[in-house]
């Protein structure tokens, strides 16, 4: 698969999401799109299989992935992925309450990835 179709099917899925008449907590809605996408542009740029696995803690929090990638037949953690919902930034420094907490107990544990629907990348 291209990263064009990867793109369209990350787009698809999202504007799928926001277009439902069933109401569902946004951030969890990210997971599937961001885990298809995250796997699909791993294999395609030829880094190896990535693997998302759900809720892993870390420390005293669980960021919403850890990321392991499989590579020449050894699998290395490489980090964390965490999703926050469209209305939230994915600027750390206006996170408050649960959401500064978390970051607080992350930012300095690991490599963070921030993913919101529409927003930026950090």
């Amino acid at each position: 698969m291209t990263i064009e179709q990867l793109a369209n099917e990350y787009h698809a899925a999202i504007h799928a999401m926001e277009n439902a008449a069933i109401a569902a907590e946004q951030e969890a809605q990210l997971t599937t799109p961001v885990s298809n996408l995250f796997t699909g542009l791993a294999l395609q740029e030829g880094m190896g299989q990535l693997r998302l696995i759900r809720e892993t803690p870390l420390g005293r929090t669980r960021p919403d992935f850890a990321v392991l990638l499989t590579r020449g037949g050894a699998t290395m953690q490489r980090g964390y992925i965490e999703l926050k919902a469209p209305s939230i930034s994915v600027n750390p420094t206006l996170w408050v309450g649960r959401n500064r907490t978390q970051w607080e107990r992350m930012s300095n544990e690991a490599e963070i990835l921030v993913v919101c629907v529409r927003r930026q990348i950090i």
